[in-house]
């Protein structure tokens, strides 16, 4: 059987003490960018001191992991937007095709902005009091006038 006070002499090695603070640095920084917690706040949690957490900040390993989460996080807003588009198109293109002649034509007159932008075409502003007829007359006309239609 071997005797526990031999184990406590036992060096611990570098790596396993290095890879631990690695670990509790990366939880704090995450910690500190995801939640907004202050350096007290995270000692507490962690049960350090704040000057730990201070020390901390100075590592490399702290810049990288809040590095990593705010590559990660515009990456995720990005993917979030890329998914919502195709139902703002599928909005539009209803909004379009919509039996309501003033719902159509101010979607269109706002596509054709964000089209245009840039181009310095002045999109004219119909007065939405008009009937069905007219107003898609209306809209028709102004199409044609740009060549659009």
């Amino acid at each position: 059987m071997t005797d526990i006070s031999e184990n406590l002499e036992k060096p611990v090695p570098e790596k396993s003490v290095n890879a631990g603070l690695v670990a509790r640095v990366e939880r704090a920084a995450h910690l500190y960018y995801l939640t907004g917690a202050t350096e007290a706040m995270i000692a507490k949690e962690m049960g350090v001191k704040p000057t730990a957490v201070r020390d901390w900040k100075k590592r490399p390993e702290w810049s990288a992991a809040i590095r990593y989460l705010r590559e990660n996080q515009r990456q995720e807003a990005t993917d979030r937007l890329n998914l919502l588009a195709g139902t703002a198109a599928t909005a539009i293109m209803e909004s379009l095709t919509c039996a309501n002649p003033s719902v159509k034509l101010k979607t269109a007159q706002w596509l054709l902005e964000r089209q245009n932008l840039g181009n310095e075409i002045t999109l004219p502003s119909f007065d939405m009091d008009f009937d069905v007829m007219e107003g898609d007359k209306k809209v028709l006309e102004y199409l044609q006038s740009i060549g659009k239609f």
